[in-house]
């Protein structure tokens, strides 16, 4: 076990997944509501995937803040597009949305949260260096 954690960073591997989760949910989202989800917003989350794959091996501090920038513009992109979504919906529920834009909002705030706590046990172990 301890030869994975020098290997992988298990906390930054949850926070991909969860980014994983975001960019499939994104994608389902695109496909039930066309033309509320720009594409501009599905390269976004794409390269914020690649990026939350790319930290999963040990990085720096600063990588970890980059993460958590990411996360909130994410999250941000996810509410206006669920504004968008929401403005069509056939139903004025949160079902009527569909399960997409959800999962793009649980993937967001699993990578953003994982990323945080990424952040500040790595700014802890610094200080402690």
């Amino acid at each position: 076990m301890e030869d994975i954690r020098q290997r992988l960073n298990l906390v930054a591997l949850v926070a991909a997944v969860g980014m994983l989760i975001a960019l499939i949910g994104i994608i389902i989202a695109g496909t039930e509501f066309p033309g509320r989800v720009n594409i501009l917003d599905i390269i976004i989350y794409g390269l914020t995937t690649f990026v939350a794959l790319a930290a999963v091996r040990p990085s720096e501090v600063r990588a970890t803040v980059w993460n958590i920038v990411l996360g909130l513009l994410v999250i941000f992109i996810t509410a206006i597009n669920y504004i968008r979504i929401a403005e069509i919906a056939p139903e004025q529920s949160f079902t009527g949305v569909g399960i997409g834009i959800w999962m793009a909002f649980a993937g967001a705030f699993l990578f953003t949260i994982f990323s945080i706590s990424d952040y500040t046990y790595k700014r802890n172990l610094q200080k402690q260096q």
